[in-house]
Formats: C-alpha cells, sequence, structure tokens
C-alpha cells in the first residue's frame, strides 16, 4: 500500500480508518458495533506501525534513525497500552477509547505538512 499510494498518503488513510474505528467504537449501542470499531482500528493501527517508522527511516539522517524508529515504536506501543489498562479500571469505558482520537486527528490534520519519501519519489525501473 505504501509503494501504491506513498508513505504521507498511506499514513492519512490509516489515521483516517483509526478515527472511523474509534467513532464506531465509542458511539456503540449494541455488541456487534464496539466489535467492528475493534477491527477496524486494529487493521489500521496495523498499517500505521509498518509504514510511519518506515517514513522516518528514509526521512532522517544516519545517526538519528534507529533513534527515532525506536522512541517512535516505544510511544505508540506504550501508549495503546496505557489506554486500554485505564480503559479496565475505567467506569466508562467510552473517555479511555475516545482519548487517542486526539492524537490521530493531529496525525490526520499534519500528514501532508511533512515531505513525501524520497523512496517513493524516485521513479522504479530508471
Amino acid at each position: 500500500m505504501g509503494d501504491v499510494l506513498g508513505l504521507r498518503k498511506t499514513i492519512f488513510v490509516g489515521g483516517i480508518f483509526t478515527l472511523v474505528g474509534q467513532v464506531a467504537s465509542c458511539t456503540s449501542f449494541q455488541l456487534l458495533q464496539p466489535l467492528i470499531g475493534r477491527i477496524i482500528t486494529s487493521v489500521s493501527i496495523v498499517t500505521l506501525f509498518k509504514m510511519v517508522p518506515v517514513r522516518q527511516a528514509e526521512c532522517s539522517k544516519p545517526t538519528n534513525r534507529g533513534k527515532y524508529v525506536v522512541v517512535d515504536g516505544i510511544f505508540m506501543s506504550s501508549g495503546f497500552a496505557a489506554i486500554y489498562r485505564i480503559n479496565s479500571y475505567s467506569v466508562s469505558w467510552l473517555v479511555p477509547v475516545t482519548i487517542p482520537a486526539v492524537s490521530f486527528i493531529i496525525l490526520v490534520s499534519s500528514a501532508f505538512l511533512f515531505p513525501e519519501s524520497p523512496r517513493w519519489l524516485v521513479p522504479i525501473g530508471q
């Protein structure tokens, strides 16, 4: 997907689908709706877990490349672990599920402010 759309558009689409999954989970009235919302969120999070480190590795200097990718993975993993841990103790489960939506709104709104990946800009096969 990153090779076809480019990493910026793929990150944008992943963020949009994550927001859709979170809205489906937070506005649920039946058991099936949060289940479908969690599935949509999980698939889009996997897309982001794959594409964001690739883009960071391609656009950062070689001296900082490893640090950026590792810190990104730590923050994404610990953020979702913290939210779902808070969710298990919270009386109202809607609030902890909506907290990550703020970060994805920032991601989606700023996805096109950054330059495209250099690998995607170079024509393949020439």
